[in-house]
């Protein structure tokens, strides 16, 4: 934390350095699913869109999708249409209102996105080597601000 907070000059001294390292971090990771992307014939949007789902089962539609992902709605929408349309998802009318479109993982999208995240812990044990979950907890916490700050701009 810094000591004079007032003075936003003081504090932003190594702010370029972490923008630096997470966008380095970012690519890496960008790589890494780009890679499992492709192994199934998917692009990385379709991948990430995937994961995503995979992870906060409650993302239904592409709307959800899009604010979870901060991508415009018609991105989302285009890459669930693809992935529709290659049986990854698949897309079920609202029973109570028939303009809404529910989305639900296939089998097969589901046994892709374990085997992706079986890959990808071995990728964030190596990110996460030599770092206490307590300094890994300050350092999520922090970013999450830095999201929010950057937000409201």
């Amino acid at each position: 934390m810094c000591i004079h907070s007032s003075k936003n000059d003081a504090c932003s001294s190594g702010w370029q350095e972490v923008f630096i390292s997470l966008a380095s971090a970012f690519r890496r990771y960008k790589k890494f699913l780009s890679f499992c992307a492709g192994r199934y014939g998917l692009s990385f949007g379709q991948i990430s869109i995937l994961l995503t789902m995979y992870r906060f089962p409650s993302l239904d539609s592409a709307g959800k999708i899009a604010r979870k992902l901060d991508i415009t709605k018609g991105l989302a929408s285009r890459n669930v249409d693809s992935l529709c349309r290659k049986g990854f998802l698949l897309a079920v009318e609202d029973r109570q209102d028939k303009r809404i479109v529910r989305l639900t993982m296939s089998q097969n999208a589901r046994q892709i996105c374990r085997q992706v995240q079986r890959n990808s812990r071995r990728m964030y044990s190596a990110a996460a080597k030599g770092i206490c979950p307590r300094d890994m907890a300050t350092a999520l916490d922090v970013l999450e601000k830095m999201s929010a700050n950057m937000e409201k701009r």
